[in-house]
């Protein structure tokens, strides 16, 4: 999946959670989506002063850009800097390592997500921040799992760490319109994505769904019955327990 401009929204707008800034752990091919101006242009709105812009993003240069000292990728092959696979038992090194962990869709694409949410969670220090980019619903053949918000709460708050943002988008499909295509070359044509930003956990029941606008509630008694289409969250969680504590598993939630 890698990382969309609105994911990195999230991640400018958490990253002043982010107290130490020694490491960073990027999952996943993490290949990003917008280019270095667009890039300057979303923190400048946001808010948040880039320690460099990089003339070329790479997750290395990201990392770098928001002020991290080291950047770290991991994939279970490819070209990541770690070869782990998340269902399987860490490696000590990598135990409360991290200041920020970024999945950038691999939480979805693994057999075993339970095993894999834990271990990413045992990766982060504590104090660190842990940012989800999933898929919700929808997104068939391109994963093996639609992560709901429910597991993230659930998990993360039953073993103490603090609920910070999460967001729900859907991707827009263009026609493709021959008279669009040439205006395009003299005039930049920017659609507007409708995003649901929660603030506060609980809000994990879908109560409308729009076109390209999806609301959640805490309120349980009415859900839609239309399947939102290629619907993306990100999920973001500050970890507060003390490295070697006992981890709640996702399966006992």
């Amino acid at each position: 999946m890698g990382i969309e401009y609105e994911d990195m929204r999230v991640i400018l707008t958490v990253s002043e959670e982010i107290k130490n800034k020694e490491r960073l752990l990027i999952l996943g091919d993490a290949v990003i989506h917008f280019a270095p101006q667009q890039y300057a242009e979303l923190a400048k709105d946001v808010g948040v002063n880039l320690k460099v812009l990089p003339s070329v993003l790479s997750p290395f240069s990201l990392g770098e850009s928001l002020g991290f000292q080291t950047t770290e990728t991991l994939d279970i092959n490819g070209k990541a800097t770690l070869n782990v696979d998340l269902t399987q038992t860490l490696p000590e090194e990598l135990i409360g390592k991290y200041d920020c962990i970024i999945d950038g869709g691999v939480l979805f694409w693994c057999f075993e997500p339970g095993a894999a949410l834990k271990n990413i969670y045992q990766m982060a220090k504590e104090g660190g921040v842990i940012i989800h980019i999933t898929a919700t619903s929808g997104y068939y053949g391109r994963g093996y799992y639609s992560i709901q918000p429910r597991l993230f709460e659930d998990f993360y708050l039953g073993n103490k760490a603090k609920f910070l943002i999460s967001t729900y988008r859907t991707k827009f499909k263009n026609k493709n319109c021959w008279l669009k295509n040439i205006l395009s070359r003299f005039v930049r044509f920017r659609e507007k994505n409708y995003v649901t930003v929660s603030n506060e956990p609980g809000n994990i029941f879908l109560s409308q769904n729009k076109k390209y606008q999806y609301i959640f509630t805490d309120d349980s008694s009415f859900e839609p019955s239309l399947i939102p289409n290629n619907l993306t969250s990100v999920q973001v969680y500050q970890k507060n327990q003390k490295i070697g504590e006992n981890v709640m598993s996702p399966y006992n939630a």
